[in-house]
């Protein structure tokens, strides 16, 4: 056993999201076992913490034994798990030696907040901290009032003849847990067809809502090939619903055909309303693209792909079919491999680990816990997307599309006529070069 030293001056967000704390001054390491020591003098209570946070952390080191992640951060995971082999029994002495302050940042920062106390208040003999039981009862009543305001946009929607798709939000949690306030979340998503934007936006606006985005005629023509989303502001804050006509924009080169969601969506009971969504097969191929876009950065995205995966009624033929004929077999692939690693979740038997998809793992762990913050605007992370795609067609369409598709910060860059208007195009590449050259210096 080594007693090292160790001084720390500051806490990068990485750090903090996977509860590494700047105030610890001595790691104790035993065969990748990491225990924190605070300052005090008395030497007897710095024993008896590290041993119990040891006993804490050998009991969930059958997660990820090769890194170093901190007990609070495993006690996460712990709760994440959905292989029940895996829950060990946990015991109020345990739980007392977690910093609470830190699990509850973690909990609300990975978006599993529910989780987190669902397992907490089933352990015998502990009342579950005031800081994480306040955040579950703040979760619970957001998660009530975004399912009610599903409820009404959806029949206000309805009734102008604007067909819609719930999805993400109080519907997935709806379909994943039976509950709409066992999930977090912070907006509403409604899929529509691009000919009901005008439409959809005119309804919200009379309902409350506004978009702080003001595009020209010609603009909204062109925002509505490349673009995805309209994010709209509420009385209540800001980005509160989403209106989207695809699932992601469309350099990323992922051509989800949304006519086929309507075809093949299905309906879901919220309270006495039904809401219709997508079908298993495609929500877990959207959740698959959603957390590839985010580089996989909270446990709520593999959490919903683990338990999406496990019902009984997912058909996995039409899931690699779509997922070959979308060119997201790689893409699907590593959202399964990490979370099997990090919250046990079983990997299909078609899914392949080959060299390029377990190095990919690998990069994303690294980012997990890099010093650095990682910059989704930096070249670096267009040349992950790239390598998330195992078809050379679909890596030189986002390339492409990437560098010659014109978006709002071009528009808003510089103004030009519309008969000017395909120089974007160019001014899209420049803008492009000039940030690629900032970040490498």
């Amino acid at each position: 056993m080594e007693l090292a030293r160790a001084r720390v001056c500051h806490a990068s967000p990485f750090h903090k999201l996977l509860g590494y704390r700047p105030q610890a001054t001595w790691i104790l390491r035993a065969d990748s076992v990491v225990a924190i020591a605070w300052r005090t003098v008395n030497h007897t209570k710095v024993i008896n913490l590290i041993a119990a946070r040891l006993k804490l952390q050998a009991a969930m080191m059958g997660f990820m034994p090769e890194l170093a992640f901190s007990p609070e951060f495993r006690f996460l995971l712990r709760c994440c798990s959905v292989s029940d082999a895996s829950r060990q029994p946990l015991t109020a002495q345990e739980l007392e030696h977690l910093d609470w302050a830190s699990v509850s940042e973690l909990a609300e920062k990975h978006g599993v907040i529910p989780h987190v106390f669902t397992v907490v208040s089933s352990v015998p003999n502990f009342t579950p901290p005031d800081m994480l039981s306040s955040a579950f009862s703040a979760n619970t009543k957001r998660s009530l009032w975004f399912a009610a305001e599903l409820l009404r946009v959806s029949r206000s929607l309805s009734n102008r003849g604007i067909e819609t798709l719930a999805y993400k939000g109080p519907a997935l949690a709806q379909l994943l847990y039976g509950d709409v306030s066992t999930r977090q979340y912070n907006d509403l998503d409604f899929l529509i067809r691009t000919e009901d934007v005008t439409a959809a936006k005119t309804t919200l606006l009379d309902f409350g809502y506004h978009t702080r985005e003001e595009l020209t005629p010609r603009q909204e023509r062109e925002y509505l090939k490349s673009g995805y989303e309209y994010a709209f502001d509420h009385p209540q804050g800001r980005n509160l619903l989403e209106l989207h006509w695809q699932v992601q924009s469309r350099f990323y080169a992922m051509d989800f055909c949304i006519e086929d969601f309507f075809r093949r969506a299905i309906s879901i009971q919220i309270s006495s309303q039904t809401v219709r969504t997508l079908c298993l097969e495609d929500s877990l191929l959207v959740l698959c693209a959603h957390a590839a876009k985010h580089l996989w950065m909270r446990l709520s995205l593999l959490c919903d792909i683990a338990r999406l995966s496990r019902s009984p009624a997912l058909n996995w033929q039409d899931v690699q079919k779509e997922s070959v004929r979308l060119g997201l077999q790689r893409i699907v692939a590593v959202s399964f491999l990490l979370a099997n690693k990090l919250i046990d979740c079983p990997i299909p038997e078609w899914i392949t680990n080959d060299d390029a998809t377990n190095a990919t793992v690998q990069e994303i762990i690294r980012i997990l816990v890099s010093d650095d913050e990682y910059d989704v605007e930096s070249a670096g992370y267009f040349r992950l997307m790239l390598r998330l795609r195992e078809r050379y067609r679909d890596r030189a369409s986002l390339l492409w599309r990437l560098t010659t598709t014109p978006s709002m910060g071009e528009w808003k860059a510089v103004n030009l006529p519309d008969t000017l208007f395909p120089l974007y195009r160019v001014i899209r590449v420049g803008r492009l070069a000039q940030r690629f050259a900032l970040h490498r210096r």
